[in-house]
């Protein structure tokens, strides 16, 4: 496995032999990589925050869910059925 250091060391190595217009074109990735390791922090941040709204919905639906099948004579599918029944 590769070292990012040493990846980097040979990439600047290679950047300092390019002629000037070909450094100049790899200089205009900078800002880009420099996005991407913005996007990287944004979204390592907020997983515990999606994590428990994602537990939220879950509850959510299941409680639905269970309050619906404790109705007489309904459950789930009955709705489903009948659309079936009805496009056969």
């Amino acid at each position: 496995m590769v070292a990012a250091a040493d990846v980097v060391t040979e990439a600047i190595e290679r950047l300092r032999s390019l002629p000037r217009p070909q450094a100049e074109a790899a200089a205009m990735l900078l800002p880009e990589i420099e996005g991407e390791a913005a996007w990287d922090e944004l979204f390592a941040g907020p997983q515990d925050e999606l994590a428990a709204l994602a537990d939220e919905a879950l509850a959510e639906a299941t409680a639905c869910r269970s309050s619906r099948s404790t109705r007489p004579g309904r459950s789930i599918l009955s709705g489903s059925v009948s659309v079936i029944a009805r496009s056969a």
